[in-house]
């Protein structure tokens, strides 16, 4: 089964051998794999130009296509534009995950991404940041609450040093209550699925 690191720049990583699957429709997924490995690279050259390429993403994308099609019987008629759509939609909520809540990121606008794909993730986005604001909301203190909102509405532009000079709070404390809340958060199965629902 060729991937598209022929290189091996990728160590660590774990890739799915087709030894060790049996599958119905393992024909349909290497004919995928087969058409990936010979189109990667353009493909990544595209991404690159309009500044939306992001590793960890793009092979993230290829498993769960090659995983969907090998498992599940996925029928894709265009594979280049399922990958695009499929791949801007996990960058998108890979980055807010990470930034638990923050603004989408500046290269994630209308002029680079397919404006269907822009608004069906920045909606999803917007609906799962209501539900965990809602959540922070109903099972904190009001105070730690205010805090968390205050840090992830200003981030990248804020520092738990800063917000403490606003606030005139410890800047350990509010490290602790951010922490805490961030771990809450990212260990909650509803928002974990949800994230699953919105990336496929």
């Amino acid at each position: 089964m060729l991937l598209f690191n022929r290189n091996k720049t990728n160590k660590g990583k774990k890739y799915i051998k087709k030894s060790s699957v049996d599958a119905v429709f393992a024909i349909e997924a290497e004919n995928f794999n087969e058409w990936f490995s010979a189109n990667c690279e353009k493909i990544k050259n595209y991404l690159t130009t309009r500044k939306s390429f992001d590793s960890d993403s793009f092979t993230e994308c290829y498993l769960k296509m090659y995983e969907n099609i090998l498992f599940k019987g996925t029928e894709i008629k265009d594979y280049r534009s399922y990958f695009v759509r499929a791949y801007y939609t996990l960058l998108m909520v890979n980055k807010a995950g990470q930034n638990i809540l923050c603004e989408l990121q500046p290269y994630h606008d209308k002029e680079t991404t397919d404006p269907d794909v822009f608004n069906e993730t920045e909606n999803a986005h917007k609906e799962l940041e209501e539900k965990i604001m809602n959540y922070v909301y109903k099972n904190y203190p009001i105070q730690h609450f205010e805090i968390f909102k205050m840090y992830v509405n200003l981030k990248p532009n804020i520092s738990y040093k800063k917000l403490s000079t606003i606030i005139k709070l410890k800047e350990g404390t509010i490290k602790n209550i951010v922490s805490n809340i961030r771990k809450d958060i990212s260990n909650n199965k509803s928002f974990t699925s949800k994230r699953k629902e919105i990336t496929g």
